[in-house]
């Protein structure tokens, strides 16, 4: 019988014992509240504060931080807690961190990413726990950054002076020798779009249309004996979209194949393929094509300008006898100069 008795008293006891052990694990980690549970790029030791709070990391980040401030009600009674990193979507373990707590504290955790790796982009979670229980979790994701198409234009304000425009004509002049009794007539100056986001050397000696197209800012003509000539500047819309998600050149590069594409479906000859030329403050792209008026040649030239925010197609179309003066004004249109905000 005491066998049995004491047989029957150790289940009991140890039963009793259980449940009191168990009462007084949910009692420790009911007194501990969790407060300010935020991801950030950093963490200020001094104000006990972290920096730059964020739920969305830019992926190539090395260090992202995990803060919390825990309360516990019955201090000075020592805990431990544990932070557990993850891949929130595979649910698998990325690093984890034990410490021990007392009181009310600011508490952080950090995740390194080494120079050679970097997180994938998805969702991922922090865990903070105690006697393997979830206290708090947070969840924060990492994003691939924003392709911004990057804008070309110089951060300088750059205006060039008459000097510099006499200068330049001169450059030009040499490459084009046979527009040289033609320059005088010509008097070029510079045009700035209504925006004034860009100014262009043009004739200035050529009539002028008022009457323009809500893209067009800038119509000029010349109708000489045997020589007709007619310059036009508009504004090619570019989509952003495509800003976002291309690099300037492939943008250019679209636009000039439309533009050229376009003109052949009304007959036009290509007689230059668009060709691009990658500058500091700017990209352009030159092409040529050819229509037969009867028994008349018609030349249509392009120069193509972008800058990344805008784009801009100098047209020139004259016959025969202009292709010269019309190729040097070509020539020039592409060393036209973009302000930034500053000039405006």
């Amino acid at each position: 019988m005491k066998k049995e008795k004491q047989y029957r008293v150790k289940p009991l006891f140890s039963v009793v014992l259980l449940l009191l052990l168990s009462v007084s694990v949910w009692a420790e980690i009911s007194d501990i509240n969790i407060t300010d549970f935020q991801v950030s790029y950093g963490i200020d030791e001094v104000k006990n504060k972290p920096v730059k709070v964020t739920k969305k990391v830019k992926q190539g980040t090395k260090k992202i931080y995990a803060s919390a401030i825990i309360h516990n009600i019955f201090p000075p009674t020592e805990f431990q807690v544990k932070w557990y990193w993850y891949d929130h979507q595979k649910k698998e373990e990325l690093y984890r961190y034990k410490m021990k707590v007392s009181g009310t504290e600011f508490v952080y955790s950090a995740i390194v990413i080494p120079d050679d790796l970097s997180l994938p982009s998805g969702e991922y979670g922090v865990d903070i726990m105690a006697d393997e229980k979830v206290l708090k979790h947070i969840v924060f994701s990492v994003e691939e950054p924003e392709q911004i198409q990057k804008n070309i234009v110089s951060e300088q304000c750059i205006k060039p002076t008459v000097a510099d425009n006499k200068r330049l004509i001169e450059d030009e002049v040499k490459l084009f020798p046979k527009v040289q009794p033609e320059i005088s007539s010509l008097h070029l100056r510079r045009f700035h779009d209504h925006q004034k986001r860009f100014s262009i050397l043009a004739p200035s000696g050529w009539k002028a249309s008022k009457k323009l197209p809500a893209n067009v800012f800038l119509r000029l003509s010349s109708r000489k004996k045997g020589q007709t000539t007619e310059y036009t500047v508009r504004e090619v819309p570019v989509a952003v979209s495509l800003k976002k998600n291309y690099k300037a050149d492939d943008i250019l590069k679209a636009a000039s194949k439309v533009l050229a594409d376009e003109a052949t479906k009304h007959g036009a000859r290509r007689i230059m393929e668009p060709k691009i030329y990658v500058l500091p403050d700017m990209i352009f792209s030159n092409f040529m094509l050819m229509y037969h008026s009867g028994e008349e040649k018609l030349f249509e030239l392009h120069t193509v300008i972008y800058d990344g925010d805008y784009m801009y197609d100098v047209m020139i179309l004259t016959v025969e006898n202009g292709l010269e003066i019309s190729k040097f004004l070509s020539s020039l249109a592409s060393y036209s100069f973009w302000t930034s905000e500053s000039c405006r």
